[in-house]
């Protein structure tokens, strides 16, 4: 909104002038005196439809999805006098459906739309399309000989996409991958399973184990990298935020050149930026519920067990946070200096706080809370755990202040204090 109402850029501005903390304080607060009032001084404001994508895969706050936010916009935009409509896109998950329940209180504020109750003759032309253009582009890039692909085998792309774009997403990308031939990447595609199935998951799960099988297909070694798989990989759909791969080499206390290495066949399903300083993050949720859920990922070599690995990076985070974590860590110098009086202090965070112990402070207590007790690493995490609380917490809450970002603190002692007590 700021970008193209300068109005209302230079109204932001000045409530951030005013307020630097503004940012860390609560969403009601934000969403106050950052949006609403802000825009209500723009004259002739024209209409704006703002778009929440993928609200699911937003962090979760008190067990929500964007903690308060659905319900302040449901309770606050209406009678704002502001000509603003919201859109949102998500999956159906149960609590974000109680948020427009509860929010609504009886009142009709919304309209929901079912992606798979639309006009299915429709999406299939969508995707047929999408899937024409792209191969097309393979086939002139890479210098196949046409017709490619045959009828006969597009037409089974489509039928295998039903109304899934991810499948037909995934496909282009498994067959454009640089490392492979194009047609021979078909052809594994075409000969990994039955097309007929009813299933909306099972030829996405196909797709997903036939990319994970090619990247060790063949190896000697394929016990110990189906071991890093699950370790990094594990780890990408896992993080509360995504990290680079300097960053996450760091967290996990691996070697970043064989990290990354790990990820290269996996181009289809992750998008791993050639800019290092970038976060690596997966293309669809469909592939972290994959790799998740047993039912679905029937390999053993590549389900990732989620408590154990909540576990794990719980373990990482502690460990990075007991190594690097000092008493005035920024060398400010000044304990009773107000955070607004530091000169650039965010230079001196960037320089003293790198991304992997940043992300261990603001989200170690998340990991904590869902690792499984009946881990083979359980006396080690109870033991660092220990080790933190004595020795750290007081320069883990300075970090976290130095942030803005002290209401995390409470954040992760309830979630530690709860598995404490199970």
């Amino acid at each position: 909104l700021a970008s193209i109402n300068p109005t209302y850029r230079r109204e932001l501005c000045d409530v951030l002038q005013s307020h630097p903390d503004a940012p860390s304080r609560a969403q009601q607060y934000q969403l106050k005196e950052l949006l609403l009032d802000p825009l209500k001084k723009v004259t002739d404001l024209p209409r704006y439809l703002v778009v929440l994508d993928a609200l699911d895969e937003c962090d979760k706050e008190r067990g929500t999805e964007g903690g308060d936010l659905i319900p302040l916009i449901i309770r606050e935009i209406p009678n704002s006098g502001l000509n603003i409509k919201i859109l949102i896109t998500s999956r159906p998950e149960r609590s974000i459906q109680d948020m427009f329940k509860i929010g609504g209180q009886g009142v009709k504020l919304h309209d929901a739309s079912v992606l798979h109750d639309l006009d299915q003759s429709s999406a299939r032309e969508d995707i047929e399309s999408y899937l024409a253009y792209h191969l097309q582009r393979i086939q002139v890039n890479r210098n196949i000989t046409p017709p490619w692909p045959e009828d006969g085998a597009f037409n089974d792309l489509v039928t295998r996409a039903g109304l899934f774009f991810i499948f037909a997403a995934t496909i282009i990308n498994f067959v454009a991958d640089n490392y492979y031939n194009p047609q021979t990447q078909l052809q594994r595609l075409l000969a990994s399973g039955n097309s007929q199935s009813r299933s909306i998951y099972t030829q996405v799960d196909l797709l997903y184990l036939q990319i994970l099988k090619t990247a060790i297909e063949s190896r000697a070694d394929a016990p110990e990298l189906s071991t890093r798989f699950r370790k990094i990989v594990g780890a990408v759909i896992l993080l509360q935020d995504p990290l680079s791969i300097p960053a996450l080499a760091q967290l996990l206390e691996h070697d970043e050149i064989d990290l990354e290495g790990a990820l290269s066949p996996l181009h289809a399903l992750l998008d791993v930026p050639a800019d290092h300083n970038k976060p690596i993050r997966i293309f669809h949720p469909s592939f972290r519920d994959f790799l998740l859920v047993e039912e679905r990922c029937h390999d053993t070599r590549f389900s990732v067990p989620e408590h154990r690995t909540h576990a794990q990076l719980a373990l990482y985070c502690l460990k990075i946070m007991i190594k690097h974590l000092k008493r005035d860590i920024c060398d400010i110098g000044d304990g009773a200096v107000l955070n607004s009086e530091i000169p650039d202090l965010q230079g001196k965070l960037r320089k003293c706080v790198p991304p992997a112990l940043l992300y261990a402070c603001q989200h170690w207590g998340n990991h904590v809370s869902q690792s499984a007790h009946d881990t083979d690493i359980q006396k080690e995490l109870v033991g660092r755990l220990s080790e933190f609380v004595s020795t750290r917490i007081l320069y883990w809450i300075e970090v976290l202040s130095l942030e803005g970002r002290f209401p995390l603190c409470i954040t992760n002692l309830i979630d530690v204090l709860q598995w404490c007590k199970v």
